[in-house]
């Protein structure tokens, strides 16, 4: 009750650009306290919201105010980009037909600076290229305000000029926030060879970044304690929300136990939801092996359907080395063994 009523009164800031995917279905968490602030461009961009606010701004952003800017429509609305694809590397991978190009336009873009006039508390950019550009745009919130940040990050040229990994991580670090998870993404080429023990290559991921604990605590120390209740409950949802359950519970010990900034009541509050979100491996395998099933019935559905037939099994495959993988480290160390990697 404690915390429902702490942020009721004061709505998560969720900044979502490129929204057509949307957030990950955890943001559904507190999807009841939370205003949701997305932009997109793409005029196909079906952007459904149950959030307990909403903002919609149909424009591109970039680092600055721009005019006539090149707009790559394609295929798939995911995809579409303000940068030039770079056909002859996607050409190499058996699901390039949805970078496939239809049209190009010419639109305007702004910064994130010059759109919004209050801070947020989170930012997610899956913007195909222009992701850093973003970032670039939004830095006075970046310092000020940010606790968390969801961000594409490319390791190959599947977009002429873009920038790597390596240049948005770099970026985001100086700003003193931390790499937490790198969600990775592989393709498997057009010949479509294919195991259990096959390594496709790595082509993108969506970083997970959080403020480091230093500049949480510099941050919290210039609050009063009603703000710092605020904000260090709202970065331990962020936490939750991508399932880093020790780190979590690392802060709360610290903050607790040595800095005492955080009162009592809200930190006995919190660490109950720590230890309430875990699921346990019982679920966790069922879930894995959801994700085969399902698709597995759906394949045999749209049978007749060459389409939908090869993104399916796309999908089986990518979900079997999962299971694969977990499976293998549930072998070699245990359910309750702290290694996961492997």
């Amino acid at each position: 009750n404690n915390l429902k009523n702490l942020l009721d009164s004061n709505l998560f800031t969720l900044i979502d650009v490129g929204a057509t995917g949307g957030m990950d279905g955890s943001w559904n968490e507190i999807k009841k306290n939370c205003h949701y602030i997305t932009f997109d461009p793409d005029p196909r961009a079906q952007i459904i919201s149950s959030y307990a606010k909403h903002t919609n701004y149909n424009y591109a952003l970039w680092s600055e105010k721009k005019d006539n800017l090149p707009f790559y429509l394609t295929k798939y609305p995911e995809a579409s980009t303000l940068f030039q694809l770079n056909k002859t590397t996607l050409s190499s991978f058996l699901n390039s037909e949805c970078h496939e190009q239809i049209k190009i336009s010419k639109i305007n873009a702004n910064s994130i600076e010059n759109s919004l006039n209050d801070p947020f508390d989170f930012i997610k950019v899956d913007a195909e290229g222009a992701d850093l550009e973003i970032l670039k745009g939004a830095e006075k919130f970046l310092k000020d305000s940010c606790l968390g940040i969801e961000v594409e990050v490319s390791f190959i040229n599947r977009h002429k000029n873009a920038p790597y990994f390596s240049e948005t991580d770099s970026y985001i670090r100086n700003l003193d926030f931390v790499l937490m998870d790198l969600q990775t993404e592989k393709w498997i080429r057009k010949n479509n060879t294919f195991s259990t023990k096959t390594n496709p290559q790595l082509i993108w991921g969506n970083a997970i970044y959080v403020l480091s604990k230093e500049s949480l605590l510099k941050k919290l120390k210039t609050l009063s304690q009603e703000k710092r209740d605020l904000i260090f409950t709202k970065y331990i949802m962020i936490l939750l929300i991508y399932h880093f359950h020790d780190y979590a519970i690392e802060l709360c010990d610290y903050f607790s136990n040595e800095k005492k900034l955080i009162s009592e009541n809200y930190m006995v509050d919190l660490r109950k939801m720590i230890i309430k979100s875990m699921p346990s491996q019982v679920f966790h395998l069922l879930k894995l092996l959801l994700s085969l099933l399902i698709p597995s019935i759906l394949i045999c559905i749209f049978c007749f359907s060459k389409k939908a037939r090869t993104s399916l099994v796309n999908y089986l495959k990518k979900h079997l080395v999962d299971l694969s993988h977990y499976l293998v480290r549930l072998s070699r160390y245990g359910p309750s063994n702290g290694c996961i990697s492997g």
